[in-house]
């Protein structure tokens, strides 16, 4: 994906008071969205360039600010059983490296699970220097959260892709709620089907019987979006977010790559 930056035609700067920034930083790039009353004003995007702040825009005082950072480290766990002396175990159990990183936790609402994750301390750094107070969530909560809006809550499992330029994250809902999350390393093709068919063994999972939906780094033309069409029955790309509006400036670009930054919005 090129660098781009989009505008709706009403985008004016000055009501940033009453603007959420949105930021998703990840291994290689960083993409930033403005929103106002869940309506979509601005979403720029470069591939491969490292954070930084020198964007006029960046310098801007917005009601929110929120952040998502990729994490690999982290682990759910039913609310009922999570308490102090279990989160120190869990710090081995996701290998804290406590040198390098940061331990967080949060609760995913509705359903009752928390989450203990890290992040990576020169992640936090970079977005510290440039922001007082920003908000922080691992990348998994912004996809989990758009994803349980679009939704049909069947009894048949439903499964969700989000591409990153070197990451796959695999989401799976059931009856609406969280079945399944995980983020893998992908390079190639055969990497790509070995990671969706063990998911699909382990959860007993019936590709035929199951709703596939794709977002981020992809396009339908690509050799992932193939490979993937031809193992499912009912498989798509994201193309309709009915948490967000968005003018006639966007009704030609490619949103469904920007699924996972526009569902932060979402994020509490």
């Amino acid at each position: 994906m090129e660098d781009i930056i989009i505008k709706s035609s009403d985008f004016t700067p000055e009501d940033s008071n009453l603007q959420q920034l949105l930021l998703e930083v990840d291994e290689t790039g960083y993409k930033y969205a403005i929103v106002q009353n869940q309506s979509v004003k601005l979403i720029g995007h470069h591939s491969s360039a490292k954070f930084s702040d020198d964007h006029d825009l960046f310098k801007t005082n917005f009601a929110q600010l929120k952040v998502s950072l990729t994490t690999k480290s982290f682990t759910f766990l039913p609310e009922i059983y999570f308490n102090q002396a279990l989160a120190h175990k869990l710090k081995a159990f996701i290998n804290f490296d406590e040198q390098h990183e940061s331990i967080f936790e949060c609760l995913i609402n509705k359903i009752d699970i928390r989450s203990v994750y890290t992040f990576k301390n020169t992640q936090l750094k970079a977005v510290n220097a440039s922001f007082e107070n920003p908000v922080y969530f691992p990348q998994f909560l912004p996809i989990y959260v758009g994803a349980t809006q679009i939704a049909a809550k069947t009894l048949h499992p439903e499964m969700f892709l989000n591409f990153k330029k070197e990451h796959l994250e695999i989401l799976i809902l059931k009856n609406g709620e969280l079945f399944f999350y995980n983020i893998f390393e992908i390079k190639n093709k055969e990497e790509l089907k070995y990671f969706i068919m063990l998911v699909l063994q382990e959860k007993e999972i019936n590709a035929k019987e199951t709703s596939i939906r794709l977002s981020g780094n992809i396009q339908t033309e690509s050799t992932y979006f193939k490979e993937i069409d031809q193992l499912f029955t009912d498989c798509a790309l994201v193309d309709t977010l009915p948490f967000i509006d968005a003018d006639e400036n966007f009704t030609e670009k490619p949103m469904h790559q920007f699924f996972s930054l526009l569902s932060l919005s979402l994020c509490e």
